[in-house]
């Protein structure tokens, strides 16, 4: 009666019984002495099979003659484990009127109401509750029943878990709240709730990230305003990403930009590498959120730790729109970044063919060099864009200019293998009455 059966995962036909919710043939085999505290390939009794499908019947006979409540499978999950995070409000009623312990920890150290409360299973929470589960239990990560239903949107177990006096203002092991995770996760209605039951709404998490920025992040407009309207501190500055201006700028998020500059978000704060909200929108080409930004007043000539303004972020990546707003505010076309690159230079090097004849049409510096003297014809023959070189030249780009290795553009292409490009070079320096 305990001959294995591999092929199909168990260890033996009274699991498979029990899986399938088989009593007569559960009956047959404890007759005939199967064992009931043997384990399949998992480490699972019968009675965690039965738990598990939720067959009562079942589990109360597996209970009569003698299985362990409390034995533990891989990850040390327990037959109540096993019924919480299937929902199995009898199963574990029954479990915990033969003594299961409510506060079993897998090896997570999740207890039953972890995983009811991840689940959303309300009335197994009340329950276990009922029955002393502990609200405040900590799995290995610090993350308690309330951080699981604020997590997940579970607002009605949320209620129920404060109500039953769980930490609003716990923290994981990466210092984070309920709040953070609900904001984290665009859950309003559980944001609400938190904030009702005295959540800090500019508690620092992981980096110095408050739920602001998590909400600005994503865009979530109501989330944003209900924790505005709650004090949440609008200029609160993350470690690497700056304010939750730069991460909904990061993101595009408009609606969400006009919100925290209504409630006098700074339009000029720093992020990492001294980057602002309209460096980040002109690198990622938001045009519509850097129109906001420039509207109230962000400087356009702002340079970041390597000098770069917004102009260069936008010209490196071909965002033409964006760079004409830009040079219509006023950004200085001819800025210089700490390697002495201008705007110019970066949409030649990344061959930007529309932004390079913006820029030259708005007096950008055709022979511009950078600190190891390359021109942006320099940038433009080294990768063999023959568009990029012709329209330089056409802007009266220098063919014979050297960088500080002595290398000319033509020297360049001829070195990249660019042919084509080599000989007309090599052309135009000729016809220009200079010799290479």
């Amino acid at each position: 009666m305990n001959t294995p059966i591999f092929n199909q995962g168990y260890v033996s036909p009274l699991h498979l019984a029990c899986e399938a919710g088989d009593l007569q043939s559960v009956v047959f085999l404890l007759r005939n002495n199967a064992d009931i505290h043997l384990r399949d390939q998992r480490q699972c009794t019968p009675l965690h099979l039965a738990s598990r499908e939720g067959h009562l019947e079942v589990a109360t006979l597996l209970l009569r003659n003698g299985a362990d409540v409390d034995a533990e499978a891989d990850r040390r999950w327990t037959p109540l484990h096993m019924a919480s995070w299937r929902g199995h409000l009898q199963m574990a009623y029954h479990l915990i009127g033969h003594m299961a312990d409510v506060n079993a920890k897998t090896e997570d150290h999740a207890t039953p109401l972890h995983l009811a409360s991840q689940k959303g299973f309300v009335n197994l929470a009340t329950l276990l509750l009922r029955k002393s589960a502990d609200v405040n239990a900590e799995t290995i990560k610090k993350a308690t029943p309330l951080h699981l239903a604020s997590l997940y949107g579970h607002l009605d177990l949320a209620k129920l878990l404060l109500d039953s006096s769980a930490n609003v203002n716990a923290k994981t092991d990466k210092q984070a709240t309920p709040l953070h995770l609900a904001s984290g996760h665009c859950h309003l209605d559980v944001a609400k709730l938190l904030v009702e039951h005295g959540a800090v709404v500019n508690a620092k998490g992981c980096d110095q990230l408050t739920p602001l920025h998590l909400a600005s992040l994503l865009g979530h407009l109501q989330l944003v305003i209900l924790l505005l309207q709650n004090d949440a501190e609008v200029d609160a500055r993350e470690q690497r990403r700056g304010s939750p201006l730069h991460l909904a700028s990061w993101r595009g998020h408009l609606q969400v930009a006009i919100v925290l500059l209504g409630s006098a978000a700074d339009v000029n704060a720093k992020a990492d590498r001294q980057w602002t909200p309209l460096h980040v929108a002109s690198y990622h080409g938001y045009l519509q959120v850097a129109n906001l930004l420039t509207e109230h007043e962000a400087d356009v000539n702002a340079k970041t730790e390597e000098y770069a303004t917004p102009l260069h972020m936008a010209s490196q990546n071909g965002h033409l729109d964006l760079a004409a707003l830009l040079l219509r505010r006023s950004a200085d076309v001819n800025a210089r970044t700490f390697k002495q690159a201008t705007p110019l230079h970066l949409a030649s090097l990344y061959g930007h063919l529309g932004l390079a004849k913006l820029l030259l049409d708005t007096s950008a510096d055709v022979n511009a060099k950078t600190d190891m003297q390359a021109t942006p014809l320099h940038f433009a023959s080294f990768h063999g864009n023959f568009e990029m070189a012709s329209l330089l030249i056409a802007y009266h780009a220098d063919v014979t200019s050297k960088t500080n290795r002595q290398a000319t553009p033509f020297d360049l292409a001829s070195a990249r293998g660019h042919h084509s490009l080599a000989n007309f070079l090599r052309h135009k320096a000729s016809v220009s009455g200079k010799s290479d």
